[in-house]
């Protein structure tokens, strides 16, 4: 995928904007519509489009990959309430780190799982293009 907005090992996501541009229901107005590919050269290639992630589950991705970064023992995910996409970062205390990627363009018949091995040095760019992302897209409304 071109142009992709945040990249993290064989991850990439392109967020077009928000699913409901005018609203500032807090339940309405933070869904975006993404795209989502993992792709392995040679191996696998899965992509799934649509509004499945929300501009909160984004800050708090970005917030315990902060913490990660400055832990290097602690644990990062984004646990997204749709099914498209759940993304699990765990630090091994040296700088190692484990991603475990699952994306379904159709949970009813599909289900992709990959693994990854990186290292604290992905993190810094990721959670700075996760800030550019919610710089373009801010979470809106409040919870009720």
């Amino acid at each position: 995928m071109d142009n992709s907005d945040f990249n993290l090992g064989p991850l990439r996501l392109k967020v077009h904007g928000y699913q409901f541009q005018e609203s500032d229901e807090y339940w309405d107005a933070n869904w975006v519509i993404v795209t989502a590919e993992v792709d392995l050269p040679g191996q696998a290639c899965v992509r799934v489009e649509g509004p499945f992630l929300m501009t909160t589950e984004l800050a708090r991705f970005r917030d315990e990959m902060q913490m990660l970064y400055d832990r290097l023992d602690a644990e990062a995910g984004l646990w997204t309430i749709e099914p498209e996409l759940k993304l699990r970062l765990e630090g091994k205390g040296t700088g190692a780190i484990t991603a475990e990627i699952e994306i379904t363009p159709n949970q009813m018949t599909q289900e992709h799982r990959f693994y990854a091995e990186l290292d604290q040095t992905y993190l810094p760019l990721a959670i700075q293009q996760l800030n550019s992302i919610l710089n373009r897209f801010p979470m809106r409304g409040q919870p009720r």
